[in-house]
């Protein structure tokens, strides 16, 4: 990147960023009437004003598509198989109708789309994707689409009045650095959601002073939350998936081999004072590993065939489950 300073333009920055340091990138198509610009965004995990870098271009002038192929290129890495047994949803068309489809419909949340028919149109127009790369899961919302496909996270946000303008988000499966999933409330709560924690920045809010109230913190990219609809997604299979695409066991970097047979084994129940003392300190308690272990592998199936529960810890209504690979909170 050269950026050249000052009034007369003799100050030069020469500034070099590895691809490596390229955590996620979006490319914007331009709008409509006077908006000729097409964007392009770079997210790296650097503090200060590089944690963004942003250039815009005139649409006539740069060939938009050919620049997304060459970052996926260096940013994306090496290329994945297609996991076995992902629902495809071909041919999908939601079922849900009365009233409670009317409600659904009116939200904003997603609902699977067949990722066979996205995959075929997503490598010619626009051709996003890579030669080698295939659409796993698909889901659309009003006017959202999410894609996850075997090398990354992909949203398409059509903005402006017109929806000519469109944003595509790209962002490696191996730059994020948690997971979670969280159920649907009590009623008219249609949504679950997927939360995806990366290293990117956030907005740190604002201080209030007497003329102006405290501005909030915003997660901005640090946090990625994906709103679906909870009669149309199965969000353990969904939690599976993503267990599966980010905790790439054979990658893991392991400590020193421990026996993979329970460290822990269940506390009884505590009783009198020691129930009340507890219960006011918080304090974990132990319950039985082996029995988390058969239900997260069997009727809660969201552990990889080979992940063992080690030890696991409850106090009140948070749970705390310990593995060889991960650490998963429970939280009610």
């Amino acid at each position: 990147m050269v950026d050249v300073k000052g009034l007369v333009g003799k100050k030069i920055e020469f500034l070099t960023i590895p691809y490596g340091s390229i955590h996620a990138f979006s490319v914007q198509t331009a709008g409509a009437l006077l908006d000729r610009d097409t964007e392009l965004v770079l997210y790296t995990n650097m503090l200060g004003e590089l944690y963004q870098i942003k250039q815009d271009f005139r649409s006539a002038k740069a060939n938009l598509w050919a620049l997304q192929k060459l970052l996926c290129n260096h940013v994306l890495g090496e290329d994945k198989d297609p996991l076995p047994g992902v629902e495809s949803y071909q041919c999908h068309q939601d079922s849900e109708g009365g009233i409670f489809g009317l409600l659904t419909g009116l939200r904003f949340n997603e609902r699977p789309v067949d990722s066979v028919a996205m995959n075929n149109v997503l490598h010619s127009d626009p051709p996003i994707l890579q030669g080698s790369e295939m659409v796993e899961m698909a889901f659309q919302g009003h006017r959202d689409i999410t894609l996850f496909t075997t090398k990354r996270l992909i949203t398409i946000d059509k903005k402006g009045l017109f929806g000519k303008k469109i944003e595509y988000f790209s962002m490696p499966w191996d730059k994020f650095v948690a997971f979670g999933v969280r159920k649907a409330g009590f009623l008219i709560d249609f949504d679950t959601e997927v939360l995806l924690y990366t290293e990117l920045a956030f907005y740190p809010g604002q201080p209030g002073d007497d003329n102006s109230p405290p501005i909030p913190p915003r997660p901005e990219e640090s946090c990625l939350e994906l709103d679906f609809n909870k009669n149309c997604v199965d969000l353990f299979a969904l939690k599976y998936y993503l267990t599966r695409r980010i905790m790439e066991i054979s990658k893991l970097e392991r400590g020193a081999p421990i026996d993979l047979q329970p460290l822990t084994n269940a506390s009884p129940d505590p009783k009198g004072f020691e129930r009340l003392f507890q219960w006011l300190g918080s304090d974990q308690r132990e319950i039985d590993p082996t029995e988390l272990d058969v239900e997260f592998h069997t009727n809660i199936k969201i552990l990889l065939d080979d992940e063992r529960v080690l030890m696991a810890f409850k106090a009140g209504e948070t749970s705390i489950v310990v593995f060889f690979d991960k650490v998963l909170l429970l939280f009610r």
